[in-house]
């Protein structure tokens, strides 16, 4: 039977049945296709994320904090270091100065025993040896307030589990796959615009449109699991306080990352 259904407000495949490693691996890390998992991320990660527990757990802990994850290999100056908690305490709607206050960096160890992947990603990269090998697997923390994200960008597979708050975005395929320093919020703004004046200006020119090609858009909510393909590119934007973590892998014979 279709496991998946493509609605309006996502132009990607959307499941919302339990997904299994099998069907993860061919069905979608094979054939290069993104996906969201509607509401199917680890149960531990909803209940350890909320932000009363996330705050009392981890809210200590100090951390980077950046207009773009990863800011300085873009030559981008960083914002300095304030606790999670500090982070998690930004205003919910965030003005874009806020919404440039990023963490987005590699999950400390505590983070990464009790926010494991999904058992159906952990069953891959069992599968794949890749459970164990050094760099194979990048577990990722992220936590930003409403206007933060990251620019486009591409790299190898991707898992993004979605613990709190909700998530806009853009993806392109892998001809289509640039990166950019721009905040997530000007790019986001910029690609708007440029889609609304493609679709007026050129409503019928086949040949411009597909020169365009407008990014596919998708929007997680808390509980989503979306996945990204090797060399897709793609870009988020925290349409609210948002806190999760990531998962990079490659299990390609050759290094994408």
């Amino acid at each position: 039977s279709d496991r998946s259904r493509i609605d309006s407000g996502c132009d990607i495949t959307e499941i919302f049945e339990p997904m299994d490693a099998r069907t993860f691996l061919h069905d979608f890390v094979y054939k290069g296709r993104p996906a969201v998992f509607r509401n199917q991320a680890p149960l531990e990660h909803r209940s350890l994320f909320t932000k009363d527990r996330f705050q009392e757990r981890y809210g200590r802990r100090t951390v980077r904090i950046e207009s773009v994850p990863y800011a300085g290999s873009f030559g981008l100056p960083g914002m300095g270091a304030l606790t999670l908690g500090a982070v998690a305490d930004l205003a919910h709607d965030a003005s874009l100065s806020q919404g440039q206050a990023y963490s987005f960096s590699i999950a400390d160890p505590a983070i990464r025993r009790d926010a494991p992947p999904p058992d159906w990603l952990s069953q891959v990269l069992r599968v794949n040896d890749l459970s164990g090998g050094e760099g194979s697997v990048e577990h990722q923390f992220y936590l930003g307030p409403a206007g933060s994200g990251a620019p486009v960008h591409f790299h190898g597979h991707a898992i993004n589990c979605l613990s709190y708050g909700q998530k806009r975005w853009l993806l392109y395929p892998p001809s289509q796959a640039f990166y950019s320093k721009s905040p997530a919020q000007e790019w986001f703004t910029h690609e708007q615009n440029t889609s609304q004046h493609e679709s007026t200006s050129h409503p019928v020119d086949p040949t411009r449109q597909k020169e365009v090609r407008p990014a596919l858009r998708c929007d997680q909510n808390a509980g989503d699991v979306m996945y990204v393909p090797a060399l897709w590119g793609h870009g988020t934007l925290n349409l609210l306080q948002s806190i999760g973590t990531a998962y990079e892998f490659s299990i390609e014979p050759f290094c994408m990352e």
